[in-house]
């Protein structure tokens, strides 16, 4: 790997580790920017298929091409965040509060153990204690599940990566903070069909009187066709709260 493109590969984890996104600055920055993926013609009809039961979605081109644009934009990124796929490397890395606590506890009484026997004791061996214990001392980094998700595109991306993100951190210890729902890559393109929606369809008020009920559970509904196999989605009153939540 050349010079030059280490450096990049050093610059980008750093900028990754320096900021988390929020789902809404994620589907602004999608919104604002318009990316397209690039779909072929298999591809839009993939995505016709999937979502062949919302008449409203298929009659109206437009609307299908954007949705197909952000699905094929935030697919990867919410499958890692779900857990479908993940970087086995990353995930060893990460360690909980408890579990930090408990190692340096453990590392603690193998160096004085080791240091009440030093005949005993190979000095490779007292030089991991002493390191081991140094690393586990060091101010521990809470790692957001953006910066999960980014880091392990990143690899996904640039194979050659997994390096540099390991030699990083191998610095000090890194934890995920506790929060099973926290998907704000889903969170986004919940945000961003809910918008697409609304430009491309008229704004209704639904049978529980409230204006864009239905348009939420459109959203709903193709969240499910789209991610039912792959991720837990416990209930529709789940996806519903997910859609409120996410505009």
């Amino acid at each position: 790997m050349s010079k030059e493109r280490e450096n990049g590969i050093i610059h980008e984890i750093d900028r990754i580790l320096c900021s988390t996104s929020t789902a809404a600055e994620l589907a602004e920055a999608f919104l604002n920017n318009q990316p397209t993926a690039g779909t072929q013609p298999g591809d839009r009809e993939e995505i016709r298929e999937q979502l062949s039961d919302f008449d409203v979605i298929r009659e109206n081109p437009e609307l299908l091409a954007g949705i197909g644009d952000a699905y094929f934009h935030f697919s990867a990124h919410i499958l890692y965040e779900g857990g479908f796929f993940s970087n086995s490397q990353i995930h060893d890395r990460l360690l909980s509060m408890d579990q930090i606590d408990s190692r340096i506890n453990e590392s603690i009484t193998a160096y004085e153990l080791m240091n009440n026997v030093p005949l005993a004791v190979n000095p490779k061996s007292a030089l991991a204690a002493r390191d081991n214990l140094a690393y586990l001392s060091q101010e521990p980094f809470c790692l957001g599940s953006s910066q999960l998700t980014e880091l392990q595109m990143l690899c996904l991306n640039d194979p050659e990566a997994i390096t540099d993100v390991m030699q990083v951190m191998g610095q000090r210890p890194f934890f995920r903070a506790a929060h099973s729902d926290d998907r704000p890559y889903l969170q986004a393109f919940a945000k961003v069909l809910y918008v697409l929606v609304q430009r491309a369809l008229p704004a209704t008020r639904g049978g529980d009187g409230v204006v864009g009920s239905e348009t939420r559970t459109l959203v709903a509904g193709i969240l499910s066709a789209f991610y039912q196999e792959y991720l837990s989605f416990p209930s529709e009153d789940y996806l519903i709260d997910l859609v409120n939540r996410s505009i």
